[in-house]
């Protein structure tokens, strides 16, 4: 009997030391839990899935382990079907000792006797891997899907350029089949001789990661050539390029209609021009040839923003065409064209784009004559400077020569008072003949059209310390005058006009203000300011609102300075006097430029 059960004993223990390693050598991760669900056993296979050694797992809640938060709560389902006694099958997701998620396939078992459960165990495969192949295959097999009921011609190629792969809309677009297609040289295959080069340089070009849409011909199995658009894209993984695929579409109708659309473009009485989105000139229509003297060859070879535009709209041109080709947005310009006959007319000019998946395709440049309308603006722009002339003419002969027949005027009084002084008196005259050869300069400069400025270069200053002066001849008043900052040169038209403002309000002080005192001040600076100032008894307020009937002095002054982009500032009072102050910004009374091209500050 002892030997019997020595015997079972024996066998026993090498049945336990059996499953022991088949536990631990078994190909899956491993875990024999509680009741609990605390950890009392794993095997290598589940510390090398998971990280965590015996040490680490016994005695841990599995869940807390090896479950991420976000399925903790199907965890726990699990974990109660096994208290029902329920085996448990499922692909899930674990967490790894460092944080790391992996897909796993479960099954766990309770393990039971008799009288109840006494505990579980659970087998965990990794099949991330597996799952990722799935992945693959299953976007493989939706890519071939779609690579083979894609309505283009795609073609995938390896970097020697030789074919791997071809579509069915590419074998009915060139006949070729997929098996004489395979391991052929693209560009041998399908480009022409005299494209060969071409090709190559696509195929270089993609091959430098480049992505390219060009229009181009490829020849069929049969020879015959047709003109196709070619979209050539790199193929890279993790940065590296391992192949390149084309995307080849048939223009031949589109090409067709361009040309049907050709004759009727030639049918319409207006210049008209078709450009590549680049802005390389396609094709132009009849009218635009006859207008230029043009053929189709020289039109494609010339830069037409230097060569057709005149030189004055050129530059514009350039810059308003290069900002519409590149934000792909219409635009229109004026501008003057050159036509056969070596004259230049006015035309508006409209760039539209044709638009196919959202890539501009061709524009569409037509030209409108619109001389006639530049001729009538024209004549409104002479009529109106000939209004401003006029005007300007009335303020002259108000600033200059009735100025200086009104100081004779009061020179002539004096000398009559005088009369009795026979000194005085020849003193006077003398005066009055000084002011009326002046009045006699002045006239003629008028009847001259006024146009030469009443200073000279870089005099302002002088001159307008001889008009304080001649003031001081003609009352008893204190002058000053004072020149702040460096001179400066001045546009003869800004000097001109200041000059004007600063002798009418010097004049009117002398005249009209009673005044024991005037200060004349000229400042240079960033801007240039003149200040008339007098202790005098001010301006009438109604005058100085609305001037004073049939005298042309403030309301010229007003205007002098509007014309000028100055500021003038009238204050007056019969206690304080009368200041003038006008301000003129820099930029445009010391402005280089306006200096060097010579033009009209009021243009600007």
């Amino acid at each position: 009997m002892s030997l019997l059960r020595f015997r079972r004993k024996s066998a026993s223990a090498s049945l336990r030391a059996q499953l022991d390693e088949l536990f631990e050598q078994a190909p899956e991760g491993i875990v024999l839990l509680d009741v609990q669900d605390r950890v009392l056993r794993i095997n290598s296979e589940f510390s090398r899935i998971f990280g965590y050694s015996p040490d680490e797992a016994i005695g841990r809640h599995i869940n807390d382990l090896i479950a991420p938060e976000d399925v903790r709560a199907e965890a726990e389902e699990y974990t109660h079907q096994l208290t029902y006694r329920k085996r448990v099958t499922a692909e899930t997701i674990r967490r790894r000792k460092d944080g790391s998620r992996i897909t796993v396939s479960l099954l766990a078992v309770p393990i039971s006797v008799p009288d109840g459960q006494i505990a579980q165990f659970a087998i965990y495969r990794d099949i991330t891997e597996q799952k990722m192949v799935e992945g693959v295959l299953t976007k493989q097999k939706a890519l071939d899907e779609l690579f083979g009921t894609v309505p283009v011609a795609i073609v995938l190629v390896d970097l020697l350029g030789k074919i791997l792969h071809v579509n069915p809309e590419f074998s009915k677009m060139f006949g070729y089949s997929l098996d004489e297609a395979v391991g052929r040289v693209l560009d041998e295959l399908i480009a022409p001789g005299e494209f060969r080069d071409e090709a190559e340089e696509i195929s270089k070009r993609v091959r430098r990661l480049e992505t390219l849409n060009v229009e181009t011909v490829r020849a069929r199995k049969d020879g015959s050539r047709f003109p196709v658009s070619i979209l050539g894209v790199p193929v890279s993984i993790a940065g590296s390029q391992i192949a390149e695929f084309a995307i080849y579409r048939d223009l031949t109708e589109r090409k067709r209609a361009e040309e049907e659309l050709q004759l009727l473009v030639d049918l319409v009485p207006q210049n008209i021009v078709v450009l590549k989105p680049d802005g390389h000139v396609i094709y132009a229509n009849r009218v635009a040839r006859d207008y230029t003297g043009l053929n189709m060859e020289e039109f494609r070879s010339l830069e037409a923003a230097s060569a057709l535009f005149h030189p004055d709209d050129a530059k514009k041109v350039r810059a308003l065409r290069e900002r519409g080709l590149s934000t792909n947005e219409p635009f229109e310009i004026e501008a003057r064209l050159l036509g056969k006959d070596g004259a230049y007319r006015w035309f508006l000019i409209r760039y539209n784009h044709l638009v196919e998946e959202g890539h501009v395709k061709r524009w569409y440049v037509t030209a409108t004559e619109i001389e006639s309308r530049k001729q009538e603006e024209e004549r409104v722009r002479q009529e109106n400077v000939r209004l401003e002339e006029r005007t300007r003419i009335a303020r002259e002969l108000h600033d200059t020569f009735l100025q200086t027949i009104q100081g004779s005027k009061l020179v002539a009084e004096h000398a009559l008072k005088s009369s009795d002084d026979r000194v005085r008196m020849v003193r006077a005259l003398e005066q009055l003949a000084d002011w009326l050869g002046r009045a006699t300069e002045e006239g003629r400069a008028v009847l001259n059209s006024l146009r030469i400025s009443t200073t000279q270069r870089n005099e302002l200053a002088d001159a307008l310390r001889r008009a304080a002066e001649e003031c001081r001849t003609q009352s008893p008043m204190e002058v000053s005058f004072s020149v702040v900052g460096s001179i400066k040169e001045m546009h003869p038209v800004v000097r001109d006009e200041v000059y004007r403002i600063g002798y009418e309000a010097i004049r009117n002080a002398c005249t009209h203000s009673k005044a024991r005192r005037l200060d004349v001040a000229l400042s240079y600076a960033r801007d240039l300011i003149l200040r008339v100032r007098d202790n005098g008894c001010g301006i009438d307020p109604q005058v100085l609102s609305a001037g004073r009937a049939g005298h042309w002095g403030l309301t010229g002054m007003q205007e002098r300075a509007m014309r000028i982009g100055g500021l003038l500032k009238i204050s007056s009072s019969a206690i304080a006097g009368t200041e003038v102050q006008l301000s003129v910004p820099g930029s445009v009374a010391f402005n280089s430029d306006i200096l060097r091209k010579g033009k009209d500050p009021e243009l600007l």
